[in-house]
């Protein structure tokens, strides 16, 4: 089991003016992550800690600008309040709260969400209530897309199910079963984003890997992906909800 020690176990690294969580395990070399706000290393069981210590200090500036991003791309985080903006289908929505029976209405690139006047000051709620309404537009939309492009590419598989995960780290997984599942947040994408993803989960139905073989089949149906993933580097920050 993994052995996670904070950073008043390594003086140095308690005296820098961000945190360090330190996460001994089972491996050969030491790694560093930033996360959104603080940076994880993981050690082998066996390293000395000073050895611990002098890796992450000479890369503690390093770390400091990373972590600098994190924070600046946190904040670009859509929260779903009052006169804030989102993406949806690619396009930045301006979203204005409103009492009245809930529902959600699309116009002219504003996002009307209307609220029982007894929830008007419950900025969670409505933030909630905006979150659900969005997943069901990704069901809708993806679970039908899905099945379109999967007609296009005719795997050697089926698909046999479509479902639907808010995840940290994934926008699509595939299991050797035909479950497609999709990161309904991709509704922030834009079209050919959203496609770019479901291709490649549908390609995963005829290679389970990232061979180059796979790749190739990829281009075949989606030549520009690189692109898409490009869009997906910058601007995924974007297509999270603050939570």
């Amino acid at each position: 089991m993994p052995l996670v020690t904070n950073s008043e176990a390594l003086s140095a690294i308690a005296a820098l003016d961000f945190d360090v969580r330190v996460i001994k395990c089972k491996r050969k070399t030491l790694s560093l992550t930033v996360k959104e706000q603080f940076v994880e290393v993981r050690s082998p069981y066996w390293l000395r800690d000073q050895e611990i210590e002098q890796f992450v200090l000479d890369k503690a500036d390093w770390c400091r600008l990373r972590l600098q991003e994190a924070a600046a791309r946190h904040g670009e985080k859509p929260d779903f309040s009052h006169e804030s903006q989102c993406l949806f289908f690619g396009t930045p929505r301006t979203i204005l709260h409103h009492s009245g029976k809930p529902q959600v209405i699309e116009r002219e690139n504003i996002l009307h969400v209307f609220h029982y006047a007894t929830s008007a000051h419950q900025p969670t709620k409505h933030a909630a209530y905006l979150a659900k309404w969005m997943k069901q537009e990704a069901e809708r939309y993806l679970s039908a897309r899905t099945l379109e492009l999967e007609q296009q590419l005719c795997p050697p598989k089926p698909v046999t199910a479509v479902q639907f995960r808010k995840t940290k780290s994934k926008w699509g997984h595939c299991s050797s079963k035909g479950e497609i599942q999709l990161n309904w947040l991709l509704i922030m994408a834009p079209p050919e984003v959203m496609d770019y993803v479901i291709i490649h989960e549908l390609c995963h139905l005829t290679y389970m890997n990232h061979s180059k073989t796979y790749w190739q089949l990829v281009h075949s149906y989606c030549p520009d992906y690189q692109h898409h993933i490009d869009w997906l580097n910058q601007y995924g920050h974007k297509i999270s909800i603050i939570s």
